[in-house]
């Protein structure tokens, strides 16, 4: 931020160049930074053993991990793409805005994700890995489906107001994307657990999938119905690669396919928490 500021006012450079320069300038900086005090930490006489292992392995996970994340990136805008091929730019418009207000509640399962990760990367505990991802993958879609539904609830004329008129439609949108958007609350929890034990080869494969019925239900139904068969595609996407994970999940965990659903345990659990421990049934 501080380069980009100095770009404009002291080089009274206003252009998107700027901005780009700035962003690449800064993200080499703190990856210096970090790598240096990431270093500091090591004894001076095993450093290069270190690095040289911390190369390899981040060579081995960063490349298929990277790839994912460029296939996620795909499928999750090639849409709008494909949209403004067929359509027009307009109804690109309302599409991105009811994408936008939709992918805002997965704020939830991201921060939640979080905190699951950096326990379970740092556990050779696979039972309490386990246990963990499971906990929080049912509280985490219970919070996010709590909030699709009352995005679900607001009336059409709020968007209208916000946007203007041509707008009105950004609920349609949201309703189609909210089947795809609530299974991810759940399944973006599952994707940390193999995050966090190594296997970032069980998520690229899931996005991947997921990229191929982005591709042809989106050549299928966008010039049929527009931005919501985007919608309709996008949510088939986030199902289909949710359902990957979970299968991919219970087959490596020997979990059973009822462990996957809320118990009285898990809501006991979630009162006590809370700090609602009166409301436990005994």
């Amino acid at each position: 931020f501080l380069i980009f500021s100095s770009s404009i006012f002291l080089l009274k450079i206003i252009n998107i160049a700027a901005f780009i320069f700035s962003l690449y300038f800064s993200y080499i900086i703190s990856s210096l930074l970090s790598f240096i005090l990431a270093i500091k930490e090591f004894p001076k006489e095993e450093r290069k053993i270190y690095l040289w292992d911390s190369i390899k392995e981040i060579l081995k996970f960063g490349s298929v991990s990277q790839l994912g994340n460029v296939i996620q990136y795909l499928n999750y805008r090639l849409s709008y793409y494909i949209l403004n091929y067929y359509t027009t730019l307009a109804l690109v418009g309302v599409y991105s805005v009811g994408v936008m207000f939709s992918e805002t509640v997965w704020m939830i399962p991201g921060s939640i994700s979080l905190v699951q990760y950096s326990r379970i990367a740092n556990s050779e505990d696979l039972d309490y890995s386990r246990n963990l991802t499971l906990r929080l993958a049912k509280f985490s879609f219970i919070a996010t489906l709590f909030v699709v539904f009352i995005f679900i609830l607001l009336p059409y004329d709020i968007f209208s107001g916000m946007f203007g008129k041509d707008f009105k439609p950004v609920k349609s949108v949201m309703i189609y994307l909210s089947p795809g958007i609530a299974i991810f609350g759940y399944t973006v929890i599952i994707s940390h657990y193999f995050a966090g034990t190594g296997r970032y080869i069980v998520n690229t494969k899931a996005d991947f999938l997921g990229l191929i019925i982005t591709l042809i239900f989106n050549f299928t139904l966008v010039p049929k119905y527009g931005y919501i068969g985007a919608a309709v595609t996008a949510s088939l996407s986030y199902l289909t690669t949710g359902l990957f994970l979970l299968f991919s999940f219970l087959r490596e965990t020997k979990t059973r396919g009822k462990e996957l659903f809320i118990s009285m345990d898990d809501v006991e659990f979630f009162l006590i928490k809370a700090g609602l421990k009166n409301m436990v049934i005994k």
